[in-house]
């Protein structure tokens, strides 16, 4: 493509040189027409007023190759011609020959080393002619000013087209050139969108279907956790509010009948994280708190210890994750409690992990048990840490309350603060009197109202809260 430019631009400038010095040629012919048709004063007004015509093709292939031609040759020729035609009508034809040989010189000569030496020979020249002729020295000086002066005007006229078509031509050249970059833009772009347009697609359906995968998940969460009305059959009343944060979560609850079914055991749980990594957790979780039902079904002279409960489940979930080391890659665990309940009894037995338990006395008494100071399952967990448990000798009427800390510690509020134990123990305390199903609106909306504060307020972890009525 470059060498087909190439040749273009060779045989433009060959027409070029071929139509100046042809119009030069027939400058001069021109020029000796005058010489013998000068006693013919119209005849050479009618070949001045046509001779500019001429040179047209040379200023067109001036402005196609940024060439001054118009500058050197057309002003040039204008002003011996209009002479001639001065002289001629003064009967001074003697004079042409020298005149037409300094005026085809000009026009020969393109060289601007050389312009002024033979603008001022056509100008002597002139002058000396019309002196000769006739002309008075007032005449002569007019006539050469008039000449100067029209000589300027038409070479600045003509200066300020070819540089006004060469500009056009040049903005047209770079319009040309940014349409171009335009449409291989928008060529680009289309090109763009339908590989975007691709690339969507393939995200949309790999979206729907990690949708429909962790949807799936979720259903089978909820199918682990137990059915709520098991709890009819040891407590006046209660409510279980499961709010995980993601569709899937990293709180768990557990609820199983033992032996001579005037026993039982909850389970409420924080595993590490939330969403799918936290719910991968909770289903070993699970499993080992299938183990450990299984194993006291069958040994019905164990003592029953929410604090051994979670010994095992600290040994059990290290070793299963293999983070007996603190090397280890792994490191998850949980926080929550682990209340063992006889109705026989009337004991009640709570071992937390980082976890407190809340309780109100039939005569509205508030208290609070503390949970151990030690996680269960992580790394830096002791594999033999001996967890300690509260036992409670409990009566009808008093309530329990349950929370793993996504509850506690969402924020929230006008100072953005976690939501904390003191305004979870006001609640209790203006709401236990309440029938159960009430007080879980109220924990709802209360915590609600708390994070609409904060505009744009995120949930932080997932939520669990349980409470019963002896």
């Amino acid at each position: 493509m470059n060498a087909d430019k190439k040749n273009i631009y060779k045989e433009s400038s060959e027409l070029f040189n071929f139509t100046a010095k042809t119009i030069t040629f027939i400058d001069f012919i021109y020029i000796i027409i005058f010489y013998f048709t000068a006693q013919n004063h119209w005849l050479s007004m009618i070949l001045v007023l046509t001779f500019p015509l001429l040179n047209v093709p040379a200023i067109k292939l001036s402005v196609l190759h940024n060439k001054n031609y118009i500058d050197y040759t057309l002003p040039l020729t204008l002003i011996p011609l209009f002479t001639i035609g001065y002289i001629a009508g003064a009967d001074a034809p003697g004079w042409l020959p020298a005149f037409s040989l300094l005026a085809a010189i000009e026009i020969l000569v393109l060289n601007a080393k050389y312009k002024i030496f033979l603008k001022f020979s056509v100008f002597f020249v002139t002058a000396f002619a019309s002196f000769k002729a006739g002309k008075d020295i007032e005449s002569i000086i007019i006539i050469l000013l008039i000449l100067v002066i029209f000589a300027l005007l038409v070479s600045s006229i003509l200066t300020y087209v070819v540089s006004l078509l060469n500009s056009l031509k040049k903005s047209k050249k770079d319009l040309n050139k940014q349409l171009r970059v335009v449409k291989m833009g928008e060529r680009k772009q289309n090109e763009l969108m339908k590989v975007l347009n691709i690339a969507k697609k393939e995200v949309e359906a790999m979206h729907k279907h990690t949708r429909e995968s962790i949807e799936y998940a979720s259903m089978i969460q909820g199918a682990l956790l137990p059915d709520e009305n098991l709890m009819k059959n040891y407590f006046k009343d209660y409510f279980v509010h499961w709010e995980p944060k993601d569709t899937v979560g990293g709180d768990i609850w557990l609820f199983s009948e033992l032996r001579d079914k005037d026993e039982c055991l909850l389970f409420f749980i924080d595993c590490t994280g939330h969403g799918v990594p936290g719910a991968f957790v909770t289903m070993i979780v699970k499993a080992v708190e299938r183990e450990i039902i299984t194993n006291l079904q069958k040994h019905p002279e164990f003592d029953i210890s929410p604090a051994k409960v979670m010994r095992h489940f600290n040994k059990a979930m290290k070793v299963l994750l293999k983070q007996e080391t603190k090397e280890s890659k792994s490191n998850a665990g949980w926080d929550g409690g682990v209340i063992y309940y006889s109705k026989k009894d009337k004991i009640l037995k709570f071992a937390g992990a980082e976890t407190p338990l809340f309780y109100v006395d039939a005569d509205g008494t508030f208290n609070s048990v503390k949970g151990n100071r030690y996680s269960v399952g992580y790394k830096k967990c002791d594999m033999d840490y001996e967890y300690k448990e509260t036992i409670i000798k409990v009566h009808d009427g008093q309530k329990f309350y349950c929370t793993t800390d996504g509850y506690l510690d969402q924020n929230g509020g006008e100072k953005d603060f976690p939501f904390g134990k003191k305004r979870f123990g006001n609640i209790i305390k203006e709401i236990h009197t309440k029938p159960m199903s009430e007080q879980k609106k109220i924990f709802i909306d209360e915590m609600q109202m708390y994070e609409s504060v904060i505009k744009n307020s995120d949930r932080n972890d997932d939520m669990t809260l349980i409470s019963f009525t002896i």
